[in-house]
């Protein structure tokens, strides 16, 4: 609501006949997230974004190689982000003085992720390091009109991000000018929810304020138009198993016979033979090794539970399981899944360390997963830790949770590998089953798949490393039964099949999509070196999947 003075000398009370505001407009500069610029966009135009995974680079972010590369720690600056091909450029930057080489470098997104010594981003609101501050210091002192109480040169927000590697900030005296990352600081915006845990209990005394009040979800928010932009305001205002051979000739994962007449487990040893359940002793490297005192257990009717446990599993193990029980600690567990075809797991294994606690079952089991340093799905943490609501380690309820009185470790495991190990991953994250048939879902599920995949073959990679103790000879005869395969799929992802789909066919939403380049140019990079660990264990028939091979169908995609 406006009012209009008179322009006379009667009394400030005395006003005009009060006039309502009609319209507004406002208009914004746009950086888009594949790095050109439109200024004066309709501010009613644009929707907020936020970044879903961690690939979705924005202009100005720098980044670092994760895979790939000479294993230089050196930094780049963000150019544009191809969304449909997974693509950045990058212009990367002189450790020495922090400024950029020559030219950019167009790579994967899957090979890159945020530099975690550099959070420099858009109005980021940051302070002069001291060593900087000496200049601005001298420049208010000779200000006669100032203080040094008044001076607000040393505070300011980042207006732009340079092509040369510098940061333009807008100073709290209005002035603005260019400097050095390393020369500022960022300023930490704390959240509602980090105050009111420092306040304390006291601060709900009056009962006014309660834990719906507290926003967990402050982020950086970004503008979005398709595709994803920063905005600066303007002056102006599901795929299962299949049991039959499919056209690109692969033999589905879930299908691991290792009779037959060899033609994809060459260098395999056909007489070995390795039992789904079995009993033996409690093997060095075990996660839950060191906890002894679980290890002593809860008992005769412990025990006698525990027994009831191992006779289900002997006989109720899904053929893509196996498990290893141990006589000496018998709260011990050691679980091993293969990935089913359908889903960015294919081929894979994935191992599960399990204990049972003295209160087995009133209290569910504890389940930490061999992650390798990997994130492979929302719910399994770089960490080993198992995000799931039979676990009790994530929120459910009725059914979801952990029942005494049904529940078991055969549950757990078939959930695991159910629920957990899918064909659309991305939407495990909480919440994201909400967008499941959405733009924003689609958008999102193929680049995750992606990477889970990426992820998959880095896995394997380590476990020919570093097999699980009691389970050397099962990783080894696996990878020589399935190496060829693996390449074969690899192959077929290079040449423009989805991630996921050799099993069968696609889905009717999928029809006409293909893989991104950048995975393709990712997949380039990891392919040799899984070619190289398969050799190494005596796999036969991957010579023809060389590096040469493999650029080439990269470049043809």
């Amino acid at each position: 609501m406006a009012m209009r003075r008179r322009v006379d000398h009667r009394s400030d009370a005395e006003l005009e006949r009060p006039m309502s505001v009609a319209n507004t407009r406002t208009t914004a500069d746009v950086l888009w997230q594949d790095g050109t610029r439109q200024r004066g966009v309709a501010s009613a135009s644009l929707l907020l974004f936020v970044p879903r995974n961690e690939h979705d680079f924005l202009p100005g972010q720098q980044v670092v190689r994760v895979r790939g590369g000479d294993g230089s720690a050196a930094a780049g600056v963000v150019r544009g982000l191809s969304c449909r091909d997974r693509t950045v450029s990058v212009s990367w930057l002189k450790q020495e003085a922090a400024m950029p080489n020559c030219g950019d470098e167009i790579l994967s997104a899957y090979d890159l992720g945020i530099d975690g010594n550099s959070r420099v981003f858009y109005g980021n609101v940051v302070v002069r390091l001291r060593n900087s501050m000496h200049e601005a210091v001298v420049q208010a002192q000779s200000n006669d009109r100032k203080t040094m109480g008044d001076d607000l040169s040393w505070v300011g927000h980042v207006s732009d991000l340079c092509e040369d590697g510098h940061v333009l900030v807008k100073w709290g005296n209005d002035k603005t000018t260019k400097v050095l990352p390393h020369e500022i600081a960022v300023v930490k915006l704390q959240m509602v929810s980090e105050m009111l845990r420092e306040m304390g209990d006291w601060v709900y005394d009056d009962g006014d304020i309660g834990d719906d009040a507290v926003d967990n979800n402050a982020q950086e928010q970004t503008a979005v138009q398709e595709p994803a932009g920063i905005a600066d305001n303007g002056a102006n205002g599901e795929g299962g198993d299949d049991d039959s051979d499919t056209e690109d000739g692969l033999v589905p994962s879930t299908r691991l016979n290792w009779g037959g007449d060899g033609s994809d487990r060459q260098g395999a040893d056909d007489s070995f033979r390795f039992q789904q359940f079995d009993v033996m002793q409690s093997p060095p490297d075990h996660h839950y090794l060191d906890d002894t005192e679980q290890g002593t257990g809860g008992g005769r009717r412990w025990i006698k539970r525990v027994h009831k446990e191992w006779n289900i599993l002997e006989n109720s193990l899904p053929d893509t399981v196996y498990v290893r029980a141990y006589e000496d600690r018998m709260d011990l567990l050691r679980v091993a899944m293969v990935g089913a075809s359908g889903t960015p797991y294919h081929d894979g294994l994935f191992f599960f360390d399990l204990q049972l606690p003295p209160s087995y079952p009133a209290a569910p089991p504890s389940v930490n997963y061999r992650s390798f340093g990997l994130r492979v799905n929302p719910n399994l943490y770089p960490s080993g830790t198992v995000c799931l609501s039979l676990l009790n380690t994530f929120g459910g309820q009725g059914a979801e949770l952990w029942s005494p009185e049904v529940s078991s470790v055969l549950q757990v495991v078939v959930s695991i590998q159910g629920l957990v190990l899918n064909a659309q991953p991305y939407y495990n994250e909480a919440g994201y089953e909400a967008q499941v048939g959405t733009p924003e879902g689609r958008r999102n599920e193929l680049p995750y798949s992606e990477n889970t995949y990426l992820l998959n073959l880095q896995t394997m990679i380590h476990l020919l490393r570093r097999p699980p103790a009691g389970f050397e000879d099962f990783v080894r005869n696996h990878f020589l039964h399935r190496a060829r395969h693996v390449l074969l799929a690899c192959k077929a992802y290079l040449e423009g099949r989805l991630v996921g789909t050799l099993g069968g066919e696609a889905r009717a939403a999928d029809q006409g999509r293909s893989c991104s380049a950048g995975f393709r140019l990712a997949l380039a990079n990891v392919v040799p070196r899984l070619v190289e660990a398969f050799a190494a264990i005596g796999a036969h028939g991957c010579e023809e999947f060389d590096r040469p091979l493999l650029c080439t169908s990269s470049a043809s995609g």
